[in-house]
């Protein structure tokens, strides 16, 4: 009987360690360093605000493979005076329909966008861009000029690729700088290329003019749009 007593105390007393032993505890807040261990003084912030104001940035294709890496050549039709260029390669749009579509030139028009009139530096907007008469380049307050000229995007309309970088042999003593496309290089009304998968000949070649069709900007609330586009956009991003 006193044996049977004792394990029972035993067994009791073995519970009751067990017990206190898994008892939950209150644990304490746990402080967690908010900058790296290893850091022994503060650091200021590190973001960097980069502007980049290179040549390639008045081009008006993006990316840039679209005219260096993608085979495109000008045709130059005839040597023109055109958008502040003294004289420029009028280009044929040649196998380049894509140049002037947004599906692959995110720099080109994009009639899915709202393009609004540049700001000054005081934050209040330019003037609304006049389809018949819109600057080059919407930055440059005053009136038209040589070197900020006016275009009248309902005839005189070229799209501008390039108004400085490629060279082009114009004959003796003659060089051509940049150049503009349109179809067979002439001046026409505002126009874009419609990217169409569906198209009789368009595989996965996106560059490949069978996947385009043109379309003129004649409707009169997207012509506001698209002189508000050239107005800032295409050579001045």
């Amino acid at each position: 009987m006193l044996f049977k007593k004792l394990s029972l105390g035993l067994s009791l007393s073995i519970l009751v360690g067990l017990a206190g032993a898994f008892a939950p505890r209150h644990a304490s807040a746990l402080d967690i360093a908010e900058t790296p261990l290893f850091m022994t003084a503060a650091v200021d912030p590190n973001i960097v605000f980069m502007l980049d104001d290179s040549g390639s940035m008045r081009w008006g294709f993006m990316p840039d493979e679209l005219v260096l890496e993608d085979g495109y050549s000008a045709s130059c039709q005839s040597y023109i005076s055109y958008g502040g260029v003294s004289r420029t390669c009028a280009s044929n749009m040649g196998a380049g329909f894509y140049l002037a579509s947004p599906h692959l030139n995110k720099s080109y028009y994009d009639p899915s966008a709202t393009y609004e009139p540049p700001l000054r530096p005081d934050g209040t907007s330019y003037e609304q861009a006049d389809f018949n008469s819109a600057k080059v380049n919407g930055y440059e307050g005053g009136s038209c000029s040589t070197s900020n000229p006016c275009i009248d995007l309902e005839s005189d309309y070229r799209a501008i690729m390039d108004p400085y970088y490629h060279a082009y042999g114009c004959g003796r003593g003659c060089t051509a700088y940049g150049f503009t496309v349109s179809p067979y290089g002439n001046a026409v009304p505002a126009f874009i290329y419609e990217f169409d998968q569906s198209r009789p000949g368009c595989g996965t070649d996106h560059t490949d003019n069978d996947c385009y069709e043109i379309r003129n900007i004649t409707d009169a609330d997207e012509q506001k749009n698209f002189a508000n586009w050239f107005h800032c956009c295409p050579i001045n991003s």
